[in-house]
């Protein structure tokens, strides 16, 4: 039974019908939940309590709490690559055992957080490095930081791949050892001496000697070896709050009620505007002095002479550079259901001329823009390319 066809959604639908016809903020008066932590108490939205048992409701009848407990115990969930999702046992600091595919994990998890706690306090007090290390480049999906500086300065720099096969991944890692060894002739480069390869991909890695971890990817990976340069700037023991922080969060959803749960209530929220109240957009508040002309000068909703507008007005504006947004959103524009306006801009000349400029940015850019002038045309499930296009 698909969702609209449970009748515990089609109450929700009946209840925002009659009893919530105009949505006011102030109709929730009741805090959702509270969560009490060492850092503070933190405060999930609000909602009245007819709304809150609806929502518990089609929780259970989704058989929520089930798959949540699928996670823990290593079932395969993730049906398109037939895998457990394990990383809840990177970040658990209780050690009780994890199991994927009937073996406990966790030595394995503790074995590779050792070596980064090592490696971490080796570069933090100099020992066994011939200079000093004044800075890291994580060189993975998306585009790179570059460091100019008059004097240059011996780089450890850390391609973290959670797959290695990407052709971003793979153009970014030609791109920097392309740079380094172009800007570092005075130095004598030996093979691996200053490039830490992180990845769980095997097959793809094990020439650099890379232990076989392939069991977790995406985007949880910075939990693993792939969060090392953020332990490298955050000092390990920050490193292992971070963890202890996932842990606790993964230990709630596993034991709260779902009416306490915050992930299974903030995914509940999610059915609730978007499916009920027909709000496709959710604002996550990382501000870009960049939109305000838009989404600031041109989304209020007075116009010059007091009044209401009877019309929508300025989009909501967002994106991201390059390949920083291929692997957030991009399945979104491309699959998902709702029509989405996107302008796709590239500058003629770039600033970062490694490579002849090449970088593969161009025909990413074109594929993406046309990819997505078809999508909206046809839709996902059929796209009729024209091969003269």
């Amino acid at each position: 039974m698909g969702l609209t066809g449970d009748p515990n959604f089609q109450n929700l639908e009946k209840w925002q019908m009659f009893e919530a016809q105009i949505l006011h903020v102030f109709l929730y008066l009741n805090i959702l939940l509270t969560l009490k932590t060492d850092e503070g108490d933190i405060l999930l939205d609000s909602i009245n309590e007819e709304v809150m048992k609806m929502l518990v409701e089609l929780a259970k009848s989704r058989g929520v709490e089930a798959s949540i407990d699928k996670i823990f115990s290593g079932e395969k969930i993730n049906l398109t690559e037939g895998r457990a999702v394990p990383h809840v046992a990177l970040r658990n600091r209780s050690n009780t055992p994890r199991n994927v595919d009937g073996k406990d994990v966790m030595p394995e998890v503790n074995k590779v957080l050792e070596k980064m706690k090592g490696f971490c306090h080796v570069m933090a007090s100099g020992r066994d490095t011939l200079k000093s290390i004044t800075d890291v480049v994580n060189v993975g999906i998306g585009d790179l930081i570059w460091f100019v500086k008059s004097k240059l300065t011996i780089l450890h720099n850390f391609p973290s791949f959670s797959t290695f096969t990407t052709q971003e991944t793979i153009t970014n890692a030609e791109s920097a050892k392309e740079w380094f060894l172009q800007a570092a002739k005075a130095f004598c480069i030996q093979k691996n001496n200053n490039c830490i390869p992180l990845s769980v991909f095997q097959p793809k890695v094990k020439d650099f000697g890379i232990d076989p971890e392939n069991w977790v990817s995406g985007r949880f990976s910075l939990w693993s070896a792939i969060g090392l340069s953020i332990a490298l700037h955050i000092g390990y023991e920050n490193f292992e709050k971070l963890l202890a922080g996932a842990h606790w969060m993964d230990t709630h959803l596993r034991t709260a009620p779902v009416d306490q749960n915050a992930p299974m209530l903030l995914a509940l929220l999610g059915i609730w505007y978007i499916n009920v109240f027909q709000s496709s957009k959710t604002l996550m508040g990382i501000y870009c002095c960049d939109l305000q002309g838009d989404t600031g000068s041109n989304g209020k909703y007075i116009t010059t002479e007091s009044n209401r507008v009877n019309y929508h007005t300025g989009p909501i504006v967002w994106g991201e550079p390059g390949t920083n947004g291929q692997h957030a959103f991009y399945q979104l524009i491309y699959q998902g259901t709702r029509v989405i306006l996107a302008d796709f801009l590239i500058p003629a000349q770039s600033q970062h001329p490694i490579r002849n400029n090449l970088h593969h940015k161009v025909p990413s850019c074109r594929s993406s823009d046309e990819s997505h002038e078809v999508t909206q045309i046809y839709g996902s499930s059929s796209l009729p390319w024209d091969k003269n296009k």
